[in-house]
């Protein structure tokens, strides 16, 4: 079952997922990176950390 979240980050989270997304080409686009970024926030782990 999908469930609907919302949530907001701030502008230098969103320049640095962006320069994260260069470095790491694992990531299709925008969308898979900004899910993985969400599954590690539900799991409660850190994604500034992974973002620098």
């Amino acid at each position: 079952m999908k469930q609907r979240i919302t949530i907001s980050v701030e502008e230098d989270m969103i320049i640095n997922l962006r320069r994260f997304m260069i470095d790491n080409p694992i990531f299709r686009n925008k969308s898979h990176a900004v899910e993985y970024a969400i599954g590690k926030l539900i799991k409660d782990k850190r994604v500034k950390n992974d973002l620098r």
